[in-house]
């Protein structure tokens, strides 16, 4: 009997342990409700198993120390096995019945938990629908569903909300308005898909891939406008070329208008477009021809401006021959001192053009480490003189 109660100690133990082992593992896997049926068949089987185990365990220790027993003792331990057994498939049953009874207790309190949870949830995401409802300025709708969205990222309630609020500001007339709106829908929808339900997947996958698009038309739109710009620019800037070539000369009004255009050239986007670049270059090129050909009135303003004239040539097509090593700063002091130290005030309107022109484009090519050096460079020369 001492063995038995022995055996019946370390199968109590060891199924307590085990109540405990698959305890501990319930709480951490039962994390969603859709898993319950899998844990409890999975922990039934592993408590039947590690049952089945102890018994075999058991059999082999009473058979060795039967065979060591003289044939009375035989008889009775015989006996005391079969007792054993019986007490054991007892106990088992026991076991059985006291994991499955405290599995379906926890399963419950989860459940009880997990519904606590849910209708918080809710409540708090109505409390954010009522409160967007409340407000009229559409701007203020966004700001406080994409707050929501952060606390709620789960929420189809919510995202769809946000997708009407924040959709007329998307087809906006103002551009910058409507690249922010749309920028801001794509981070917001991408939240959503990253934290949504398996069941909202496909409906955030559509709504994130529909933002994108929406972001690829509007920058096509944007190209466009700034090509066509760029097309109307240098239109007007041929019309007045042809205007020289007809007349061989530019009213005061002909090259003010041109300095305007020219400064209002999308340098950036014209240096991404080559055929636009050559464009730009040809009527560079005439203008620098008739500034640097043009006659003067008066003897010392015409001597100065025809010396700015060869300085600002000179430094513009050695820095487009050089163009690679220069924009680097390499030869930045020979710009700066042919560029650097002339009076504007005694410049005739088409030096200044030209001068403007050559600055604009040297300047914009180069990089961005060495603009300061080269302002610095040019505000320090010394003042041009004739002779």
């Amino acid at each position: 009997m001492d063995v038995i109660l022995i055996v019946m100690q370390v199968i109590l133990l060891i199924g307590v342990g085990a109540l405990v082992i698959h305890g501990q593992r319930m709480k951490k896997q039962l994390s969603k409700m859709k898993e319950y049926q899998e844990l409890k068949a999975e922990m039934k089987k592993d408590l039947q198993e590690e049952g089945k185990q102890i018994a075999t365990r058991l059999q082999q220790e009473i058979q060795y120390r039967f065979q060591m027993l003289t044939d009375e003792q035989k008889t009775e331990m015989s006996e005391r096995q079969s007792a054993a057994n019986q007490e054991l498939q007892r106990i088992g049953g026991r076991v059985t019945e006291e994991t499955e009874r405290r599995i379906e207790e926890k399963t419950q309190q989860l459940l009880d938990r997990f519904n606590v949870y849910i209708e918080e949830e809710e409540r708090e995401i109505n409390a954010w629908l009522t409160h967007v409802q409340q407000e009229d300025n559409r701007a203020k709708k966004v700001d406080i569903l994409e707050s929501a969205i952060n606390k709620h990222p789960s929420s189809r309630k919510l995202v769809e909300g946000y997708i009407a609020a924040i959709q007329p500001l998307t087809q906006a007339t103002n551009d910058r308005i409507r690249k922010s709106a749309i920028e801001r829908m794509q981070r917001t929808l991408r939240v959503f898909l990253d934290h949504c339900q398996a069941e909202d997947f496909t409906y955030a996958f559509d709504q994130l891939d529909a933002s994108l698009k929406l972001g690829n038309n509007y920058m096509n739109e944007v190209e466009g406008k700034r090509a066509d710009h760029l097309n109307a620019t240098l239109k007007k800037l041929e019309s007045y070329m042809n205007k020289l070539d007809k007349n061989g000369s530019l009213s005061e009004a002909d090259i003010e208008e041109i300095e305007k255009l020219d400064s209002a050239l999308d340098r950036s986007f014209l240096a991404q477009d080559e055929a636009q670049k050559k464009r730009y270059e040809v009527i560079s090129k005439k203008l620098m021809d008739y500034f640097t050909n043009q006659a003067p009135s008066e003897q010392e303003k015409r001597s100065y401006n025809f010396k700015a004239l060869q300085a600002i040539k000179q430094a513009h097509e050695s820095f487009l021959s050089h163009e690679k090593e220069a924009k680097k700063g390499t030869n930045i002091q020979k710009y700066s001192r042919l560029l650097g130290g002339w009076d504007m005030d005694r410049f005739y309107p088409a030096t200044q053009v030209y001068y403007q022109s050559v600055y604009s484009d040297i300047f914009s090519k180069l990089e961005a480490q060495v603009k300061p050096e080269f302002t610095k460079m040019i505000m320090n020369s010394d003042q041009q003189t004739v002779g």
